[in-house]
């Protein structure tokens, strides 16, 4: 680990450095807030939505917002990946997740 240390002081050492800062103009500075916003509202969400719910409503509004993907394969992603978390942690590792507020009203109801 510390010959990986090494190499890396060496490389930040010997490659020529930007002159301009990393948020130059008002444009970088938005970009950065429209990824942090959502990510603070996501997480804030926990307490009502619970984790599945909010991870999967997160994951499609920014599959949308980017803008690269079908509206299938981001309502695919946003049910699944979700549904692949629960099996995996609450079904195979037996770790309780922040639930929505349904896992209250409806008795049995996973998310």
């Amino acid at each position: 680990m510390g010959l990986a240390a090494v190499g890396i002081a060496n490389r930040a050492a010997t490659t020529p450095q930007p002159t301009e800062g990393a948020f130059t103009g008002r444009e970088s500075v938005l970009a950065v807030v429209r990824l942090v916003v959502p990510m603070i509202l996501y997480a804030a969400s926990f307490s009502v939505l619970g984790f599945y719910i909010a991870t999967g409503v997160y994951m499609g509004f920014f599959a949308w917002y980017l803008g690269r993907y079908k509206v299938h394969w981001i309502l695919t992603t946003a049910l699944v990946t979700p549904l692949l978390i629960y099996l995996a942690f609450e079904v195979g590792f037996k770790l309780l997740l922040p639930k929505s507020f349904l896992y209250q009203l409806i008795p049995g109801f996973p998310l």
